[in-house]
């Protein structure tokens, strides 16, 4: 995250996840500071990658996941449910094929293409309108579509209702 702020990147947060072996990053992008770098997608994703993806610091990561203000980055479960609903497959990933490898990942000792070169990518997991520091989406979950009080009375009966503790 530090090199990414040295250069001037609007990054508010950084976590490798365990879950990942530390080979992805999960960025929170403060998309307020990305408005006003008036920048496309593809522009942002490929400034940020040739920076981290160039870097010593950075040799280990072969993901970078791109998240606004409402992914928790630090639960997993929100960063795959991110990825999966808000990353469309090859028109929102930036992959990096002229920058150094991390060999030791199986995909590269173990696969096709170059050991030494590539296997790097970015999932832009932020929607367009964020890129204008626009927020006119919800998530549509527990914790978002209900108001506290019927949240809280569905935890109050949780275990009458026949499911476990949690």
């Amino acid at each position: 995250m530090t090199l990414l702020k040295q250069h001037d990147l609007p990054i508010a947060d950084a976590f490798a996840p365990l879950e990942t072996m530390a080979t992805w990053c999960a960025l929170q992008v403060d998309i307020d500071k990305l408005a006003e770098a008036k920048t496309s997608p593809a522009d942002f994703c490929n400034k940020l990658g040739q920076i981290a993806f160039n870097n010593k610091s950075c040799v280990l990561i072969n993901r970078i996941l791109l998240f606004g203000h409402d992914v928790d980055i630090y639960n997993f479960k929100d960063i795959i449910w991110a990825l999966v609903t808000r990353c469309r497959p090859g028109q929102d990933e930036y992959v990096f094929e002229d920058v150094p490898s991390f060999p030791m990942t199986p995909y590269m000792s173990h696969g096709v293409g170059n050991v030494k070169w590539g296997g790097k990518v970015i999932s832009d997991c932020l929607f367009p309108m964020e890129y204008n520091g626009e927020r006119s989406f919800s998530g549509v979950d527990f914790e978002r579509s209900y108001p506290k009080e019927v949240r809280d009375k569905v935890r109050s009966n949780w275990t009458a209702m026949g499911f476990e503790a949690v």
